[in-house]
């Protein structure tokens, strides 16, 4: 690894320190920018899984056998809200990784896929619009996948033989 130009007989160790610093000083914004989008829409969707679950028929049950309050949220309830909440995590990271990144890195000037993309399209790149969409598709297929196997794990019972 070169040292900075700045710092010419700096060791391996500042030679890192100074090179993460500057990484992590220009992805702060941009990622704390991605979070907070994601965070607000996640919140609310997983408060209505939870609420809708909190008023089925066998919470009522358990609250009538004396079962407690934090025992029925985390055996049942949370147990039974898993299944829709990860397949709204895990379907959402392509969203994020692809179309995401497309507006913030537009809006921050970085240099990544989604500014790659936004340029294609505004100047008719037909290659890389087709390349982006095809790998967009791949990872939304990896993630159906990947939300097949969460949910067994998730649930035992869940079965895909007919």
């Amino acid at each position: 690894m070169e040292p900075p130009p700045d710092y010419p007989d700096a060791t391996t160790f500042e030679i890192a320190y100074y090179y993460w610093y500057h990484y992590w000083s220009y992805v702060t914004v941009p990622t704390l920018a991605s979070v907070f989008v994601a965070l607000g829409y996640n919140t609310r969707f997983f408060r209505a899984v939870i609420v809708e679950e909190l008023n089925k028929d066998y919470v009522r049950t358990a609250r009538a056998y004396g079962v407690s309050n934090r025992k029925i949220m985390i055996k049942h309830v949370l147990k039974n809200a898993m299944i829709p909440i990860s397949t709204r995590i895990i379907i959402t990271i392509p969203f994020v990784i692809i179309a995401g990144n497309l507006v913030v890195e537009k809006f921050f000037g970085i240099p990544g896929v989604g500014l790659v993309t936004y340029d294609a399209i505004t100047n008719g790149d037909l290659p890389i619009v087709k390349a982006v969409v095809t790998w967009t598709a791949a990872l939304y297929v990896l993630a159906l996948i990947i939300t097949d196997i969460v949910y067994k794990m998730i649930d035992p019972r869940t079965s895909y033989s007919q």
